[in-house]
C-alpha cells in the first residue's frame, strides 16, 4: 500500500529510471552519492554529490539519477506549511546550491544537516524518532522561509488588488477540503456576495466556484497517486460533493479521468515509497548512515534558524552622497613610566602595533622619576663612565630607531614639593636628549600639563607652574608642543573654578587632552535599556560638547582624547560575555573626525602597574592582555587602519570605501545594552542580527573576497579561556593555544559582481565584518 502524505514524506532512494511529477508543495531533493538530473521550468539541471535543489509547489518535473546514486527528497505538503507559515502563498523558494547567493553558505549547510538527521532518526525508528524528525522539518522549514524565499511575480496572489481577497485565497487554500461557499467568504472580508464575485473575478480572472475547485484538484492529486482510496473517497477528502462532480471537473482541468491519471502516475512513482518499504543489505544501510553521519559531523554550530529575523541593507553607490577622506587621528600608546619599554615583551607589543596601525606617540608618565633616570653618583674620572640616563637612552634608543615621539605627562603633583629641582632635571634630561639623538628629534615630542580633577589648588598655582614649564622648553626647543589636561563636565557644561587660567592664558596653549568614559553616570542595576541606548553615542557627545564649549571662549586649539572607554559594566563579572569589539571601531571610527590625538594603553600589565591597585582595572583601552594576547581594541582599531581610499557609503551599520584595488565594507552589528545582562544567553540571542545585503553600482569584474570575522567567538580572548575548566591557572602550552585560536577568521573566494551584488552575512552582538572586493586582473 501506498502511505498518503498528511504532512511531510521524507526518504531515500536511488533513482535510476526517470520519473516525473508534480507536487502540491515544497519538495527538497539533496543528493549525498552520485548524480541526478533534474528537468523543470525548461532547463536541465545536473546535481553532483552534495548538491540540493528546492522544487516549488505545482511545478512539473522529471528526475533521474546515476546507478549508485543516493538521493533525500523531502516533501512538504503545502496546507501543512502554509498552516505554519501564512505567507507560503505569496512566496516560492530559490534554493540551488550551486547558485546561491555569497553568504547563504552556512544556510545551505545548515539544511543538509537536517535532512540528514531527519533521515537517521526515520531509519533508527527509536522511542522519540518522530520527535526528533519534526524538530528537523521545522528547522528546514524556517531556514527556506529566512534565506530562499522570493515574491512570486505575476500570480494570482500579486495580481490582486486587495488584502481582503488575498485573505479569501488563503482562506480557500488553508480550508479547501471544508465545504466553502461564497456567502461564508464574503462574511468575513465584510463584502456582499454579489459584490465579492465580481471583484473576485476582476481580481483573479477566475470566478469563486472554479477557483475553489481547481485548489481542490491540485490537492487531489497527491492522494490519487500516494493512496490506494476509491475515487470517491479522494473525492470527499478533498471538498468535493460526490465523486462525480469530482470527476467532471478533473477531466475539465486535466483532459484526462482521475482513474486514467491514477493508472498512468502511480506505475512511475513505486520507487518513491517511504522508507520503511525500500529494500537494503546491511552493508548498503551501514553506508548511507556513513554518509548521513558525514553531513552531521562536519556541520559548525550556529545558530541561523534561530536568530532574529533578516533585515535588508540595500546600498546604492550612485545615491550614496559624494566621496569623503577616511578620518585619521594620532595615536598614543601609553606604557606608564619610561623604563617598561626596556621589557622586551613590551617593545615587541609597541613593533607589532606600529605596523598594524599607525602609532604617533609612546605616553609616558613619571618622566623623571629614579626608576628611570637613575640617582647621579659622584666620580673623579676625567670622562665619566657612569651617566644616570643609561637606563632612559635604551628606551629612547628604541623610540628614536622606531620613529616614534614621546608624549609626556608633566604632573603638578610631581611638582609641587620642589618645583626649582624639578625644573633643573626636566632641563637636564631634555639637554641630554638634544645632544644624544638631535633637536629634530626632541622638536616632535608633546608635553601635557596634567593635574588630578579633583585637586584643590588655586588656579593662579597651576597657571605659575604651567608657565614655567613653557619657558623652559620653549627656550630649548622653541617649536615643541605644550598643552593642558582640561577637565569638563558634559552634565554642567564647565570646568573647575582651578582651571579657569586656561582660557586667559589660551594662547599659550598649544593643544589641550580630555577624557571621556562611557560608564560614567550609568547605572548598572538598571535593566532599562533606553537608558543604554542614549550611552551609545557619550563619546561623541561630550567631544561635540567639550568642542562647543572650547569655541564659546574662542579656543581653538586641537584636542586629544586620553583617557576614554566604551561599555563594560564596571565588573569584572562580564569578562568574555559582553564583546565589545564593534562599539570600540564605532567610538574609533567617529571620534577620529572629532579628535587630533586618541591614547590607549600598551597593555593590561602596564596599565594595572600605573594604577597601583590590588583589583584589574576596567576602565582602560588595552591593546594587549597578558602574554601578548590581543585584545579587542586591537582588532577593532586594526581594521580602522586596514580601511583605505575614499569612503564611498556610510550608515549605521556599515562603511564602504573604494580604491585602487577595489572596494572594502565593513558590517557592524552595534549593541549599547547593559553588560551585565550578557552572562544570560537569552539576552544575546535577541541581539544577533541577519542582514541581505544588497550593494548596487559597483564596477562590474571578477573579485578575489576576503571576509574577516571578528566576534566573541573569533578573535576574543575569553572565549577561549572559558575551555580549560581549571581553577589553578594557565600554563604556556593553554596559553599558546589560546592565541593561536584567538584571531578574527579567514575565509576567501571568487565573485563575479554584474550590476548588483547581494548576499547574507549573520552578526552576533557587537561583531565586526571586514569584507575586501580585490578586483582580479584579466592580464
Amino acid at each position: 500500500m501506498i502511505k498518503p502524505i498528511h504532512q511531510y514524506q521524507i526518504a531515500i532512494s536511488s533513482i535510476h529510471q526517470k520519473q516525473q511529477e508534480r507536487f502540491f508543495g515544497t519538495k527538497i531533493i539533496f543528493v549525498i552519492k552520485g548524480a541526478a538530473t533534474i528537468w523543470m521550468n525548461a532547463q536541465q539541471l545536473d546535481l553532483q554529490t552534495d548538491d540540493l535543489l528546492v522544487v516549488n509547489r505545482g511545478v512539473d518535473h522529471t528526475i533521474s539519477g546515476s546507478k549508485d546514486s543516493q538521493v533525500i527528497v523531502l516533501k512538504i505538503v503545502g496546507s501543512f506549511f502554509l498552516s505554519k507559515y501564512p505567507q507560503y502563498f505569496q512566496f516560492n523558494f530559490e534554493c540551488f546550491s550551486r547558485e546561491i547567493d555569497f553568504g547563504k553558505e552556512k544556510a545551505i549547510e545548515e539544511l543538509r544537516r537536517y535532512l540528514a538527521e531527519m533521515v537517521i532518526a526515520e531509519l533508527s525508528n527509536h522511542e522519540n524518532f518522530k520527535l526528533e524528525i519534526e524538530s528537523n522539518l521545522y528547522q528546514v522549514m524556517l531556514l527556506l522561509t529566512r534565506f530562499f524565499k522570493k515574491p512570486i511575480v505575476n500570480q494570482i496572489e500579486n495580481e490582486v488588488p486587495d488584502e481582503r481577497i488575498l485573505k479569501v485565497i488563503q482562506e480557500i487554500e488553508a480550508n479547501y477540503y471544508e465545504p466553502l461557499t461564497l456567502n461564508e467568504m464574503a462574511q468575513k472580508v465584510y463584502f456582499s456576495p454579489s459584490y465579492l464575485s465580481r471583484y473576485f473575478k476582476k481580481g483573479t480572472g477566475v470566478g469563486f466556484v472554479q477557483f475553489v475547485n481547481q485548489v481542490r484538484l491540485r490537492h487531489s492529486i497527491e492522494d490519487l497517486i500516494y493512496s490506494d482510496m476509491e475515487i470517491n473517497q479522494v473525492a470527499l477528502q478533498n471538498g468535493f460533493s460526490s465523486g462525480k462532480n469530482f470527476s467532471h471537473c478533473f477531466k475539465e482541468y486535466y483532459h484526462v479521468t482521475p482513474t486514467d491519471y491514477r493508472l498512468k502516475n502511480q506505475v512511475t512513482r513505486k520507487n518513491e515509497d517511504n522508507l520503511e518499504d525500500q529494500e537494503s543489505s546491511p552493508l548498503e544501510l551501514t553506508e548511507v548512515l556513513l554518509l548521513l553521519a558525514n553531513y552531521c559531523d562536519n556541520f559548525e554550530q550556529s545558530s541561523h534558524a534561530t536568530s532574529n529575523s533578516v533585515a535588508n541593507l540595500s546600498i546604492d553607490v550612485e545615491r550614496e552622497s559624494a566621496a569623503k577622506e577616511l578620518p585619521y587621528a594620532s595615536y598614543i600608546v601609553f606604557i606608564g613610566e619610561l623604563k617598561e619599554l626596556l621589557k622586551k615583551h613590551v617593545q615587541q607589543q609597541v613593533k607589532q602595533a606600529k605596523t598594524d596601525f599607525r602609532i604617533t606617540y609612546i605616553g609616558v608618565k613619571n618622566l623623571l622619576s629614579e626608576n628611570t633616570i637613575l640617582t647621579t653618583i659622584e666620580t673623579d674620572e676625567i670622562v665619566p663612565s657612569y651617566s644616570p640616563y643609561d637606563s632612559a637612552d635604551l628606551v629612547l634608543d628604541f623610540i628614536y630607531q622606531e620613529n616614534l615621539s614621546l608624549f609626556v605627562y608633566l604632573s603638578y603633583h610631581e611638582m609641587e614639593e620642589n618645583q626649582g629641582d624639578y625644573l633643573l632635571k626636566l632641563k637636564a634630561f631634555i639637554a641630554h636628549a638634544i645632544q644624544r639623538y638631535g633637536r629634530e628629534f626632541v622638536n616632535r615630542w608633546r608635553f601635557m600639563y596634567y593635574h588630578k580633577e579633583w585637586d584643590n589648588t588655586v588656579a593662579k598655582h597651576h597657571e605659575m607652574y604651567y608657565l614655567n614649564v613653557v619657558a623652559l622648553l620653549k627656550g630649548m626647543v622653541p617649536s615643541v608642543k605644550i598643552g593642558t589636561f582640561l577637565p569638563f563636565s558634559d552634565k554642567t557644561e564647565t570646568i573647575p573654578a582651578s582651571q579657569q587660567w586656561q582660557i586667559t592664558k589660551q594662547h599659550e596653549i598649544d593643544f589641550i587632552a580630555f577624557h571621556a568614559n562611557q560608564n560614567e553616570g550609568i547605572d548598572f542595576e538598571q535593566t532599562n535599556e533606553v537608558i543604554f541606548n542614549t550611552a551609545q553615542n557619550y563619546l561623541i557627545k561630550k567631544t561635540s560638547s567639550f568642542k562647543k564649549f572650547l569655541a564659546s571662549h574662542h579656543m581653538k586649539q586641537p584636542i586629544t582624547l586620553i583617557d576614554w572607554n566604551t561599555l563594560t559594566g564596571e565588573t569584572r563579572f562580564t569578562n568574555g560575555t559582553f564583546f565589545r569589539g564593534a562599539l570600540i571601531m564605532q567610538a574609533i571610527f567617529d571620534l577620529s573626525y572629532e579628535v587630533e590625538g586618541l591614547g590607549f594603553w600598551i597593555n593590561t600589565e602596564s596599565h594595572e602597574k600605573n594604577q597601583h591597585s590590588q583589583s584589574i582595572n576596567i576602565e582602560g583601552m588595552e591593546l594587549f592582555h597578558f602574554f601578548n594576547g590581543k585584545r579587542p581594541v586591537y582588532h577593532a582599531l586594526a581594521f580602522k587602519e586596514r580601511l583605505k581610499g575614499t569612503l564611498i557609503g556610510q550608515g549605521v551599520n556599515y562603511l564602504l570605501t573604494e580604491n585602487c584595488d577595489g572596494y572594502q565594507l565593513v558590517l557592524i552589528n552595534c549593541n549599547p545594552f547593559n553588560p551585565r545582562l550578557s552572562v544570560e544567553d537569552f539576552f544575546i540571542q535577541r541581539r544577533r542580527k541577519e542582514y541581505y545585503v544588497q550593494i548596487k553600482g559597483l564596477k562590474e569584474g571578477i573579485y578575489q573576497v576576503k571576509r574577516l570575522k571578528f566576534d566573541r567567538e573569533h578573535g576574543a580572548l575569553y572565549s577561549k579561556y572559558g575551555e580549560f575548566n581549571s581553577q589553578y591557572g594557565v600554563d604556556h602550552e593553554m596559553m599558546d593555544y589560546i592565541l593561536r585560536n584567538s584571531e578574527p577568521v579567514l575565509s576567501v573566494g571568487d565573485e563575479e559582481i554584474a550590476s548588483q551584488w547581494s548576499f547574507y552575512e549573520y552578526l552576533d552582538f557587537n561583531a565586526i565584518h571586514f569584507i575586501e572586493l580585490k578586483k582580479v586582473s584579466k592580464e
